[in-house]
């Protein structure tokens, strides 16, 4: 949804542009103001209806390929920003104090840093993979061969 979101607002800031330079009146200026704010709310709503109802749809599929895909990949990522930004963090601290009061050796490995980088590109072609699939089912040509 992030680059179609942003796609719907630069539209609608150029139109915003265009209405300034037409209609120098103040007043009939900011009921145009208005009238496209409106329609811009109106297509940010369709949007997110779009989403819902592609999820809801998935979720209800009776293949586990489709119906779990999204919620598994989304909790594995999860995971993995949590255990790296929360838990690893942690566990290097501690992993020092114990170093430093003897408990373990000097020589003991550390906790394992995740290569947050491919943990990222995953969770973006993820989100990217789910705004495409919104568009298709907007556009009504999305494919649904798994049965």
């Amino acid at each position: 949804m992030f680059g179609l979101d942003d796609a719907v607002g630069s539209v609608f800031d150029f139109g915003k542009t265009i209405v300034d330079k037409i209609w120098p009146d103040a007043d009939e200026a900011e009921k145009r103001k208005f009238n496209q704010f409106m329609a811009e709310l109106t297509a940010h709503v369709k949007l997110v209806m779009g989403q819902l109802e592609v999820n809801k749809t998935e979720a209800g599929h009776k293949s586990i390929f489709v119906a779990g895909w999204r919620p598994f990949i989304g909790w594995v990522c999860g995971a993995g920003l949590a255990y790296q930004f929360l838990v690893y963090p942690l566990l290097t601290w501690l992993w020092s104090l114990l170093i430093a009061f003897s408990i373990i050796p000097a020589t003991a490995i550390y906790p394992p840093a995740l290569a947050i980088g491919t943990l990222v590109s995953l969770i973006g072609g993820m989100l990217g993979l789910g705004a495409v699939r919104t568009v298709e089912h907007i556009k009504g040509v999305a494919k649904n061969s798994l049965k």
